[in-house]
């Protein structure tokens, strides 16, 4: 039986249309895509949940032991490692390698890109349609809430609810290398929020997130944000952000 299977607890952040939910998930050996993609249950539990949010990052507005979350209302998961994610499966008739993908999508209320991979020429209708999996990941991703455009999230990985989605657009096909490369950055590192500031990466395979700064795309144009302010430090997902003006410092130890 499932509950006698070894667990492990990983961090991660789950959004909705409104809040940001961080704390630990539970999972075996098949990782968040085996838990998110398990038709014999509808919901997922968070421990150690702490809800923020959406438009107030810094400021939490409960705590608890533990929060149940109904799969089909969650717009993305953050992975704080790929190694979360588990094993992943996509397969289509006729096609036995993956090509790797850099798109734009527009989820309910949220815009996101970064690098989908898929068997064969990308197919809008074999991706959203076909099979039973209900969360599709994306690498070296990026989530911009529509209404609060300041607030953008990067993480290595994300998964998220084909149900919520609205279109996908592909910015331009990924050689190989770079793919690898980009999705190996991803391996480590924590989930955070910056208000505003530039998209950057540190050396320590931690990712940095701004609402300001040029999102180069190939192909179609450029996409960007802009603005005035200077960034704030965002806390490593699994901690709780404190109350007040600035967000917590990724390098506090999580009480």
């Amino acid at each position: 039986m499932e509950s006698r299977m070894p667990r492990d607890l990983v961090s991660t952040s789950v959004i909705t249309q409104n809040y940001r939910v961080n704390g630990m998930i539970s999972v075996t050996a098949a990782g968040l895509i085996g838990l998110l993609s398990d038709p014999t249950d509808s919901y997922i539990e968070i421990e150690n949940a702490s809800l923020v949010r959406l438009h107030r990052p810094q400021e939490v507005v409960a705590q608890f032991n533990s929060w149940g979350m109904v799969k089909s209302r969650i717009i993305a998961v953050l992975c704080e490692k790929t190694a979360d994610l588990g094993r992943i499966t996509i397969a289509r008739a006729g096609f036995s390698r993956l090509i790797s993908y850099r798109i734009w999508a527009s989820l309910h209320g949220f815009e996101m890109f970064g690098i989908l991979e898929s068997p064969g020429k990308f197919d809008f209708s074999a991706q959203m349609f076909q099979g039973n999996r209900q969360f599709t990941a994306l690498f070296n991703a990026t989530l911009i809430p529509v209404y609060f455009p300041q607030l953008v999230t990067r993480a290595p990985a994300i998964l998220f609810n084909r149900q919520m989605v609205e279109g996908i657009g592909v910015i331009s096909e990924v050689e190989e290398e770079i793919a690898a490369e980009e999705k190996a950055i991803g391996r480590t590192g924590s989930l955070g929020r910056l208000s505003t500031g530039q998209l950057g990466r540190t050396g320590t395979g931690q990712l940095s997130q701004g609402g300001t700064g040029h999102f180069p795309r190939t192909g179609t144009g450029q996409l960007g944000r802009a603005g005035n302010t200077q960034p704030r430090p965002a806390g490593a997902t699994g901690q709780f952000p404190r109350t007040g003006p600035s967000l917590s410092d990724p390098d506090d130890d999580i009480k």
